[in-house]
C-alpha cells in the first residue's frame, strides 16, 4: 500500500487549513467574544454539581503523572461512586473561573466546542441511560432512560467490545465545529480537536487521581455512534471515545508475585 497515496484526503484537510502570512489576520480570525450562547439540551432530569470539598486537593500532581495509564481490562460491571464520576467531570471540563467562564482546559477563542456525553452503566445513585454534561450550569443531564450498553456495543469495533461489556461508564466527546469555524475558518476544525485532546488528558489525570482505570478508544463506527446521540452530521460529530471501571488486578498481583516468578508455560513466555 502506498502511505502517501492513501493520506491525500487528510493532507489535503491539513494543506486547506493552514495559515499563510498573505492572509490578513483580521480577516481571518474573527473577533468573537468567548461563546456564551449554547444549545439548550432537553433533560428529563438534571443532578446540581454543588461545589463540596474537592478530595483531589491533596494529591500530588506529578505522582499522578507518573501512575497515569491506559487499562487494558477491567472488572466486570464495577460500581463506580457518583462523587467519583462527579469529579472526573468537573475537574476535567468544568469551570474555574465563574464570572469568566474559563475551564480547566485550554481552547481556541475559548470557544470550547466540545460536549461530553456519558453512557451510565454503574454508577452508584444515578439510573442506567445517556446524559450530558452541562460545565455552565455544573449540572449532570438525563436525556435517554435505559441500558444502551448493546447499542453502544454495535458503535464500537470488535477488538474492544470486550472492554465495553465490563466497563461501568462511557464518556464520548463530541465536537460542535461551528463554535471554532466561525471564529478561526477552516482552521477551527484543527483547534477543536486539539480541544479534545487536552479534555483526554484531563480524563486521564482526574480518574488515575480517583483510582478508576480509563481507556480511550477511538476504533469506533462514526455514523453509527452519531445516529445513537442524535447528532446534526451537518456540524455535530463523535470525536473520542473513553471506557471508565476498575481496573482487573493480575492473577500475579492478586498473589503479591513479582514478575520474574511468573510461570507462563514453554508456549507463553
Amino acid at each position: 500500500m502506498d502511505l502517501k497515496k492513501s493520506l491525500f484526503n487528510s493532507r489535503y484537510f491539513h494543506e486547506n487549513s493552514k495559515l499563510f502570512p498573505r492572509t490578513h489576520q483580521e480577516e481571518y480570525i474573527k473577533n468573537y467574544p468567548i461563546l456564551t450562547e449554547r444549545p439548550k439540551f432537553k433533560c428529563i432530569k438534571e443532578y446540581d454539581f454543588f461545589q463540596s470539598t474537592n478530595l483531589l486537593d491533596e494529591i500530588d500532581f506529578y505522582q499522578t503523572l507518573r501512575k497515569r495509564r491506559t487499562s487494558r481490562s477491567f472488572e466486570v460491571r464495577s460500581v463506580i461512586a457518583y462523587e467519583k464520576l462527579k469529579s472526573i467531570l468537573t475537574n476535567s471540563y468544568g469551570i474555574t473561573k465563574e464570572n469568566e467562564k474559563l475551564r480547566s482546559v485550554p481552547s481556541g477563542g475559548a470557544r470550547f466546542p466540545i460536549y461530553i456525553y456519558i453512557f451510565i452503566f454503574n454508577v452508584s445513585e444515578l439510573e442506567k441511560g445517556i446524559y450530558i454534561y452541562i460545565p455552565e450550569e455544573n449540572k449532570l443531564g438525563l436525556l435517554y432512560i435505559g441500558d444502551f450498553r448493546d447499542k453502544i456495543s454495535n458503535c464500537i469495533a470488535r477488538p474492544y467490545k470486550n472492554e465495553v461489556e465490563k466497563c461501568s461508564f462511557i464518556t464520548v466527546s463530541v465536537s460542535n465545529f461551528l463554535h471554532s469555524c466561525e471564529k478561526y475558518g477552516e482552521r477551527g476544525y484543527r483547534l477543536a480537536l486539539l480541544d479534545c485532546g487536552h479534555i483526554s488528558q484531563n480524563l486521564y489525570l482526574t480518574s488515575t487521581a480517583e483510582k478508576i482505570s480509563c481507556r480511550a478508544l477511538a476504533g469506533f463506527y462514526d455514523n453509527k455512534l452519531n445516529e445513537l446521540l442524535l447528532l446534526n452530521e451537518d456540524f455535530e460529530e463523535a470525536i473520542l471515545v473513553h471506557l471508565f471501571g476498575i481496573e482487573q488486578e493480575s492473577l500475579g498481583s492478586q498473589f503479591d508475585m513479582e514478575e520474574n516468578n511468573y510461570y507462563y508455560g514453554e508456549n507463553n513466555k
